[in-house]
């Protein structure tokens, strides 16, 4: 090797910590640190679990697209996240919407 060290995961992850000075427990797991325990996470999973925060996602929609979702949530009364998450979950419930989004993404 010419002194070159093999990627971390830190190289893709930004390489952050907590925010507190501690590294995250993935991190540390990552660079060899001890792997969560098994009564660690039965511990974790007895715990109440609070609200979960939402992912942020970005979408591009071309003008046209973008109007029709404007125009249907503002005759549905909703924002437009919520038109999408309701969307997502009818794709989640419907096979046959599924199969037919998977025919519409392959036909593209």
């Amino acid at each position: 090797m010419s002194g070159e060290r093999a990627p971390r995961a830190s190289d893709f992850l930004g390489g952050r910590g907590t925010g507190d000075g501690r590294r995250s427990k993935i991190g540390r797991t990552l660079r060899g640190g001890s792997a969560p325990t098994q009564e660690g996470q039965e511990a974790r999973a007895d715990r109440p679990k609070g609200p979960k925060k939402p992912v942020r996602i970005t979408v591009d929609l071309d003008a046209e697209r973008h109007r029709r979702l404007k125009l249907y949530a503002l005759d549905a009364g909703a924002k437009g996240a919520e038109v999408v998450r309701a969307l997502l979950d009818e794709l989640e419930a419907d096979p046959d919407l599924s199969d037919r989004i998977k025919d519409r993404i392959d036909g593209r």
